[in-house]
């Protein structure tokens, strides 16, 4: 009996948004392949002490790009400076050489015929896996950004992007071939699509004043950049507001905003409700029974809410992928505005709770966003055709084998 393919899918920590991209693809793969592939979902870096102390190395850069002005930059201009992709394979063989290797052991445990990667660490683990254990086993990597920075790796398998900057990128500056490039609309968790709900629904859901005009504000999992700030210079309004703030995983940020709720109500502010949450996993649909959603320029963060029918308005860009994501959803997309000063938040705001109709312009250019085909289900399309011509191809190789015995 011919087994089923193997598809192992990746997760690292790394900012939640290549989980979530991930993710998408595990929905779609399940969704329409679940019966004839064995899909593997794995935490890859989860295996041993030595690769989560590595995973944790990469979250705590994404958190100084946000907690530190300037270090984005830098760091990337630095690792162009130093050679880039060449910069990571040395690093890799060298000072990352044990968690380098123990991810190559935790891929071979799962013996896979398709390696699916949304994070430049484990597509570079999984093409040195290819060289040194199964020349044979596809690649297939999704990059969740709206940009190709410079540690990609493009060696070897398949890379899909979701715009075409993001492919000209690939193919001009970082050299990858262009027949190995694929270009595909954004995906789209299977959560998502179920959340059909109303702005109304979901206001009384989570206990939410119908009648006021309502932002969410939040700087990704980790509530390291701009959001309190901001929080704090609407929290002097004088007109009917709700503030959702997503404190995430930030347990100093969310006992600071649960002191602001308590102010309010010592000082009798009814005019504004004030919400703290922690990291939450359902977040889009807080999006959904927002009006807009202030936040750093994190790209899942803004095509979920985008994919919820609610504007974005962009106030920190740490980082070239943020900054890609807001040049992509903002400037070219017109899916919100931004506005870098906090100063100017509250006036801001205020303009739009008096005149909502100023937010109509960015709801048509979202809405056609929403509506369109999930680039999940066309990565998925692709990764069965794939594993399916793979295991053909062996057993034509081991059925012409047995002929020459």
């Amino acid at each position: 009996m011919t087994k089923k393919p193997r598809i192992l899918l990746t997760y690292v920590e790394s900012g939640k948004g290549h989980k979530t991209s991930m993710q998408s693809i595990a929905d779609s793969l399940k969704n329409k392949y679940g019966s004839e592939l064995e899909l593997i979902e794995d935490n890859i870096m989860e295996h041993s002490p030595i690769t989560q102390k590595y995973e944790r190395f990469l979250t705590k850069q994404v958190q100084n790009t946000n907690s530190m002005k300037g270090f984005g930059p830098f760091m990337f201009w630095f690792i162009e400076v130093m050679g880039a992709q060449k910069f990571l394979n040395f690093l890799c063989k060298t000072l990352f050489r044990k968690p380098f290797d123990e991810t190559l052991l935790a891929i071979d445990r799962h013996k896979p015929d398709v390696i699916v990667c949304t994070h430049y660490f484990l597509t570079y683990c999984a093409i040195e896996y290819k060289i040194l254990f199964n020349p044979s086993v596809e690649i297939v990597t999704y990059n969740p950004d709206n940009n190709v920075h410079t540690w990609w790796d493009g060696r070897d398998g398949w890379f899909f992007v979701n715009n075409e900057f993001a492919q000209n990128e690939a193919v001009r500056k970082r050299g990858f071939k262009a027949e190995n490039i694929r270009l595909v609309n954004y995906t789209k968790r299977q959560v998502i699509m179920d959340a059909t709900g109303s702005k109304a629904d979901y206001r009384k859901r989570y206990g939410l004043p119908q009648d006021k005009f309502t932002v969410i504000i939040a700087d990704g999992a980790y509530a390291l950049g701009e959001s309190r700030k901001y929080a704090k210079k609407l929290l002097k309004t004088k007109k009917p507001l709700t503030i959702l703030f997503i404190a995430g995983e930030n347990d100093k940020v969310y006992l600071k905003m649960v002191k602001e709720r308590y102010k309010l109500g010592k000082k009798g502010k009814t005019n504004i409700t004030l919400r703290v949450y922690h990291f939450m996993p359902m977040i889009h649909e807080l999006y959904k029974a927002s009006d807009l959603f202030i936040t750093k320029a994190g790209p899942n963060s803004i095509l979920d809410s985008v994919l919820m029918g609610t504007p974005v308005c962009v106030n920190f860009c740490p980082q070239p992928m943020e900054k890609a994501a807001y040049i992509h959803f903002v400037k070219k997309l017109g899916c919100g505005f931004a506005q870098f000063k906090a100063s100017k938040i509250r006036p801001t705001v205020e303009k739009l709770i008096d005149d909502p109709s100023l937010l109509d312009k960015y709801r048509d250019n979202i809405a056609g966003i929403a509506a369109s085909e999930n680039g999940a289900d066309t990565i998925a399309d692709f990764i069965y055709e794939r594993a399916l011509a793979k295991k053909e191809n062996e057993r034509c190789a081991e059925h012409s084998a047995s002929e020459t015995k």
